[in-house]
């Protein structure tokens, strides 16, 4: 596993995810003023947001990785808890006029399911696009082979002052 790589995609991933959370506790005032249509807007949004973070940032760290790896499970477990750990203190401790406090356990529920569904998801395409990426790389590996010897190596025959 590539710690580096891990260690970047995780700290865009909580600054993405942050950033989404900021978003939707923004217009939760806009949308609670409707009673069953806003909150099913809300949901949706929800979904759609992190379900989407979730399959993408997955399926980007799959594609270069060698088979299954435990990192897209703590990219995953971090695109959820940022969001959880932002929303239970804002919406429940802040001076935010009580609006969805009842609310959160649903909110914070929609928000894991719709990781966990876009984590799935990303896997299995991350896994299909690895076996591409990795087939390119040995087409690339072979044509390299398959050069004459004189293109090979193009440095060895200057001269060496």
């Amino acid at each position: 596993m590539d710690y580096a790589r891990l260690f970047a995609y995780s700290t865009g991933v909580m600054f993405i995810s942050l950033g989404a959370a900021v978003f939707i506790e923004s217009i939760i005032p806009l949308i609670t003023g409707v009673e069953v249509y806003g909150q099913f807007l809300l949901w949706a949004i929800v979904v759609i947001v992190y379900f989407n973070l979730s399959y993408t940032i997955v399926k980007r760290f799959m594609r270069k990785e060698m088979g299954i790896t435990p990192a897209t499970i703590i990219l995953a477990s971090i695109i959820f808890f940022i969001p959880l750990i932002y929303l239970v203190l804002r919406l429940n401790f802040a001076d935010s006029g009580g609006i969805l406090e009842d609310q959160t356990i649903p909110l914070i529920t929609f928000i894991a399911v719709s990781v966990y569904i876009g984590w799935r998801f990303g896997k299995k395409t991350g896994l299909k696009l690895q076996s591409e990426y990795m087939a390119k790389i040995t087409e690339m590996i072979e044509q390299q082979e398959n050069l004459p010897d004189d293109l090979q190596r193009p440095h060895d025959s200057i001269n060496k002052n």
